[in-house]
């Protein structure tokens, strides 16, 4: 029962070990070179860009609610492992935090979806697919040897091709 309980637990700190890897989460407006660009290929109109520019600043507000909801929630977790007291409960939380973060992000993406035409949301799913299995350059974890640029899908590293074929 134990074995079990440190495999959930470990299992839960690896999963929001990985979920809390830094993303695309600066304090940039959205309006970059790699925005214009899709902007661009998506040929957004301005009441699209406007739409979806608020649209954005909404869910990342909420996210990041739910975000330092889950940093707590792991820290205190944390605390309960040193401490050797029962995790149980506070697993359940984190579990409820990560469909909420889940639910909210469908939830977004239904919502732009309604503001896109079904062409441009196609496009904009297929640029959303590359860009999070790491298609081209990139740093990071994969199968190289020791770390640099790397190719393909995943995160590239090395000589490698990324660890997601």
């Amino acid at each position: 029962m134990k074995l079990m309980k440190l495999t959930t637990v470990m299992a839960l700190a690896l999963a929001a070990t990985l979920s809390a890897q830094p993303g695309h989460q600066g304090k940039g407006d959205g309006t970059g070179p790699r925005h214009q660009q899709m902007v661009q290929e998506l040929g957004l109109t301005a009441d699209q860009q406007a739409k979806l520019t608020a649209l954005r600043n909404e869910h990342q507000s909420s996210q990041k609610v739910i975000h330092e909801q889950l940093k707590t929630k792991r820290t205190e977790l944390d605390g309960l492992i040193k401490s050797g007291a029962s995790t149980d409960g506070k697993v359940k939380e984190l579990n409820a935090l990560h469909e909420k973060l889940l639910l909210s992000r469908v939830d977004h993406l239904a919502k732009v979806k309604g503001i896109m035409s079904a062409d441009q949301f196609e496009k904009f799913m297929a640029r959303k697919e590359n860009h999070q299995m790491g298609n081209g350059q990139g740093y990071g974890r994969g199968n190289g040897n020791g770390q640099g640029k790397g190719k393909g899908k995943g995160y590239g590293n090395g000589k490698g091709q990324g660890c997601c074929n």
